[in-house]
């Protein structure tokens, strides 16, 4: 008998995580969030009972922790994040990249620009200005924030973009 209702309970779960994962691809919802230094910042999705949370670091490495019912399901630095960490939840594998995001400047301030929107789609205008003027002549690039993405059997559930301030 017990063992009929952790079938069921498993089930009910595989399809829970599978109709999240086809409704986000459909989709595509991407939210922002900015990293603070010393604090930790989360995003949530209500649907797939997701979070994102990123810890800046006061000159260190970033912490960011994928958390899923409210329990931590994998956690890691910057660096670590950048391969991509894998883990399971409920017996399904997910997996959680976060992405540097790094830009380097173009032949014109305009088109230094228009790479910036390109990277930063969710971002406001005046940020985008303001990183865009940073980015003067010559080799130097920086990395402006990180593309969180966890996913579930190759499908996305929650998609985050992490900007530094």
């Amino acid at each position: 008998m017990l063992s009929q209702f952790k079938k069921a309970v498993l089930a009910s779960t595989l399809m829970y995580i599978a109709g999240v994962s086809a409704t986000y691809a459909a989709e595509e919802k991407q939210y922002l969030i900015s990293a603070k230094p010393g604090k930790e910042v989360c995003v949530a999705d209500q649907a797939s009972k997701s979070q994102v949370c990123v810890a800046g670091g006061n000159f260190s490495h970033d912490v960011y922790s994928l958390k899923i019912d409210g329990s931590t399901v994998l956690k890691g630095i910057d660096d670590q994040l950048s391969e991509g960490l894998a883990g399971n939840y409920q017996n399904q594998a997910i997996t959680f990249v976060c992405a540097a995001q790094n830009i380097f400047p173009k032949e014109t301030p305009e088109a230094t620009l228009a790479e910036v929107q390109r990277l930063m789609p969710n971002s406001p205008p005046e940020r985008i200005k303001t990183i865009a003027g940073l980015l003067g002549p010559g080799p130097m690039g920086m990395e402006i924030g990180r593309l969180c993405k966890a996913s579930s059997n190759g499908q996305a559930f929650i998609t985050v973009q992490v900007m530094f301030d």
